[in-house]
């Protein structure tokens, strides 16, 4: 099994959340069309970090992580299938 560096890990999640600001004139549902697919990425890398840990420690933060990646997925699917309602 392969250990993963925690310190790995919050670079790779800096990486991901780099422009997510919304840019002027972007339409606002291609934005949170690019944050769903980055959060489901995100949710995906959570699951597989957690799949590889071995200490205990980073076990606990890989469940929080996905969790929480897990949440925000599924918030954004709602925003995203109340903006397709709503259009």
């Amino acid at each position: 099994m392969r250990e993963f560096d925690l310190s790995q890990l919050i670079g790779t999640l800096k990486e991901q959340l780099k422009g997510f600001d919304e840019a002027p004139g972007e339409d606002p549902k291609d934005s949170l069309s690019a944050a769903l697919k980055a959060a489901k990425e995100e949710w995906d890398n959570a699951r597989n970090f957690f799949n590889h840990v071995t200490e205990q420690d980073l076990i606990d933060a890989a469940i929080y992580q996905m969790e929480a990646a897990e949440r925000k997925f599924i918030h954004l699917l709602k925003l995203f299938r109340n903006e397709s309602l709503a259009k």
